[in-house]
């Protein structure tokens, strides 16, 4: 936290202004429980994201719009990876379904929370790309969003498709609480929230 403190001035180079970004989407990401962000710190990192989405004119690709979702769609891509192998790892159907809504509750959290942040790539980059995009079939999201998608297809397609694991895990545990047992039933309407949620997706 304490790096974030003091923000690189806004017309650094990309790189350096990412990589203050970076570590605020790391600290979001990978907080537990409600983030409790400074009032003036959320306002360095808004002028810091702000500062590279702005229009500055007509044409999308004049700012630094394109490159700042370019580094998002990585580093979720890459959280995205780290959390299917850890999840899948686990061995026991109950630890399996704790882990995928553990780690499910945590990232839809911090994406949430990163939406504010992001606002001007939003109302900026976005929303002119999509004025000049002549393929439609590419389809630019806002960033909470854009990390569902990513969860949806770096995790949820990829896991189904080597071995439907997670939702034959849920089924058994479904039918064992049928059968009498005691099973978490939070833990199982979670996955099934975040199932029926993804399913909801562009």
């Amino acid at each position: 936290m304490a790096q974030l403190e003091t923000a690189p001035p806004p017309a650094a180079k990309f790189e350096i202004i990412w990589a203050y970004l970076r570590s605020a989407v790391e600290y979001i990401m990978a907080s537990e429980g409600p983030l409790s962000i400074k009032a003036q710190l959320f306002t360095q990192l808004y002028t810091s994201a702000a500062h590279r989405t702005l229009e500055r004119d007509t044409v999308p690709d004049r700012t630094d719009g394109p490159k700042l979702y370019i580094e998002l769609v990585l580093f979720f891509t890459s959280q995205v990876e780290d959390i299917r192998h850890k999840t899948l790892a686990q061995k026991e159907d109950s630890e399996l379904i704790r882990c995928y809504a553990r780690e499910w509750a945590q990232y839809t959290r911090g994406a949430l929370s990163l939406r504010s942040l992001f606002v001007p790539l939003a109302r900026a980059y976005l929303k002119r790309a999509r004025e000049f995009e002549e393929d439609k079939k590419h389809i630019l999201h806002e960033v909470h969003t854009l990390a569902l998608v990513l969860w949806r297809t770096n995790f949820f397609t990829l896991a189904q498709n080597s071995g439907p694991r997670i939702t034959s895990a849920l089924m058994r545990m479904i039918a064992r609480e049928r059968n009498g047992e005691d099973v978490d039933q939070d833990v199982i309407r979670s996955v099934v929230d975040s199932f029926s949620h993804l399913s909801q997706l562009e």
